[in-house]
């Protein structure tokens, strides 16, 4: 589990499907770099800002990434 630097936010959308691409991406992206902020994690995903955080709550409730702010 990685920490992410106050990345998660509470924004919990009912029509949120993730695709597995994206989410393995915004995964080695995390492994690769350790700590991330925001705004290097979204370059590197590719990903808007929300819709990263759409990604990162997803991960969260499954336990694959944590928030250590």
């Amino acid at each position: 589990m990685k920490r992410l630097g106050g990345l998660l936010k509470d924004s919990k959308s009912q029509n949120f499907r993730p695709d597995l691409y994206l989410g393995a991406k915004t995964s080695y992206s995390l492994a690769e770099d350790g700590d991330s902020n925001r705004s290097s994690l979204s370059v590197e995903t590719d990903l808007a800002y929300d819709r990263l955080v759409n990604y990162l709550d997803w991960m969260a409730d499954k336990n694959l990434v944590t928030n250590d702010s």
